[in-house]
């Protein structure tokens, strides 16, 4: 009996010294500023693509030519839907090579 009431007092000393630390108030932290960062970049890559959502065509073009190219990475694609550096140009000939 003495042992229960042990085990229930000390499960509520111990409720109790949890319910102090954990808060619902978002931290002051740097961290969450580094992750508002990470959005704000995020947000950037996500115009990148902008123009392949709006064009079936385009992006299926941007998507044959960042699958058949060498690079291992998502920037082809990008830079195709964007058209950084002429890249569309260049997608398109080197996907449609003897086709057009």
């Amino acid at each position: 009996m003495k042992s229960l009431y042990m085990m229930i007092f000390s499960t509520i000393i111990l409720l109790s010294i949890i319910s102090n630390i954990v808060s619902c108030r978002p931290s002051t932290r740097k961290s969450n500023k580094l992750q508002s960062i990470g959005f704000q970049k995020a947000d950037e890559e996500d115009k990148r693509y902008e123009a392949c959502y709006n064009d079936i065509d385009l992006n299926e073009m941007c998507e044959r030519c960042a699958k058949i190219t060498t690079v291992e990475n998502d920037d082809v694609f990008a830079m195709c839907c964007n058209d950084e550096d002429d890249a569309q140009s260049f997608c398109r000939n080197y996907v449609f090579y003897g086709i057009i």
